[in-house]
């Protein structure tokens, strides 16, 4: 990661030449870009999500990063663009994650027999297996 900043220090590339350099599939201005922004993004997912998940939203960031650099306009600055990327890949995988949720028409009688039902309900099974048996 150092030698990444020193590189960004030496070439004094701007986020727009860096963005513009990776549409043109230069792989050593993603890993410049990469090394300068995964930290804060991954803190990001961190503080929103698990390790493990945080880990898959900075590489799908990053990875969209690098698929549609070629789309960035520069109406914004690179990184409002970047945050908006990774806030949406987290909003998308949350969305996908969650759990469908049912809602009940009716309300269902949760109520617990009491022990004479009980015994009832265990003798007609009883009645009903010693039938079973029989034939």
């Amino acid at each position: 990661m150092k030698l990444i900043s020193a590189l960004n220090v030496i070439l004094k590339e701007t986020d727009e030449e860096l963005i513009k350099k990776i549409s043109l599939n230069d792989s050593k201005a993603f890993e410049i870009f990469y090394g300068k922004y995964n930290k804060m993004i991954y803190t990001y997912f961190l503080y929103q999500t698990s390790t493990f998940q945080a880990e898959e939203l900075l590489q799908e960031t990053f990875l969209k990063v690098y698929k549609y650099a070629e789309q960035f306009k520069a109406q914004s600055k690179v990184t409002t663009w970047l945050w908006s990327i990774a806030r949406n890949t987290l909003i998308d995988t949350l969305r996908i994650k969650k759990v469908p949720t049912v809602e009940l028409e009716e309300e269902i009688d949760v109520s617990i027999p009491s022990i004479e039902e009980d015994l009832i309900l265990q003798g007609e099974l009883e009645i009903i297996k010693n039938c079973m048996k029989k034939n």
